[in-house]
C-alpha cells in the first residue's frame, strides 16, 4: 500500500475513503450481516463519526448503546442514537478503531462522516497536484 492515496475525482465535495464497520455484537444474532464496507467523507467540522442509520445501522442490525443530543446546521439540536462499532480504513495503515457512532440519515453516497473522535488519534495530509487530490492518513505516533 501506497501511503499517498489518490481521491476518486467523482466523489465530492471534500476527502472521500473507504470504510468497513464492523457489528461488535454480531454474534449475538443470527441473520444479519455483521461487516459494511463503504465510501466515508472525513469531515473536520463534525466532533462525532456518524453512520447511516438505514444503510449501516439497519442492515448491520445495530442495538442502540445510548443516546447523544448534537447540533446539526440545518436541524439545530437533535437526540441521536449511538451505535458502538470498529471501523477500518483498508487504504491507510490505520489500526482498527471501536468507536460509538451517532445514527442519522446521510446523504448520496456517503455512509459514514468521520468525525474528529476519529481524526484526533491521526495524521491527515491532503495534496492538490493540478486536478488531482491525493490523501495520506496515518496514525499519530
Amino acid at each position: 500500500m501506497s501511503s499517498w492515496q489518490r481521491l476518486d475525482p467523482t466523489l465530492n465535495p471534500g476527502p472521500v475513503v473507504r470504510a468497513r464497520i464492523v457489528d461488535l455484537d454480531a454474534s449475538a444474532r443470527v441473520g444479519t450481516d455483521h461487516v459494511v464496507d463503504c465510501w466515508a467523507l472525513i469531515d473536520t467540522g463534525a466532533s462525532h463519526s456518524v453512520v447511516d442509520n438505514e444503510r449501516v445501522a439497519r442492515v448491520l442490525g445495530l442495538q442502540e448503546y445510548d443516546r447523544r443530543r448534537m447540533a446539526l446546521a440545518e436541524q439545530g439540536l437533535v437526540e441521536l442514537p449511538v451505535y458502538e462499532v470498529a471501523v477500518s480504513f483498508p487504504d491507510f495503515t490505520l489500526p482498527e478503531q471501536v468507536v460509538r457512532v451517532s445514527g442519522m440519515r446521510l446523504p448520496g453516497p456517503f455512509w459514514m462522516l468521520i468525525g474528529m473522535d476519529l481524526l484526533d488519534r491521526t495524521r491527515l495530509e491532503l495534496d492538490v497536484r493540478g486536478d488531482e487530490r491525493w490523501l495520506r492518513w496515518t496514525p499519530v505516533r
